[in-house]
């Protein structure tokens, strides 16, 4: 039997993102979050989890 491939960017890691976050931001705060993420080539998600895992 074909083994069935995880699509998507929630497996990318291998482990499933499967619990959702939401903050509110002003308009600075989040062109400051933008800005960062996209110098880093990452999307805004991604630069969180990086920052998450930097403070460790």
């Amino acid at each position: 039997m074909k083994e069935e491939k995880k699509k998507g960017p929630h497996y990318k890691s291998g482990i499933p993102k499967n619990i959702r976050l939401t903050i509110r931001l002003d308009k600075v705060e989040h062109k400051e979050m933008q800005d960062k993420a996209e110098k880093n080539g990452m999307s805004i998600a991604e630069y969180i989890r990086y920052l998450v895992k930097k403070d460790k």
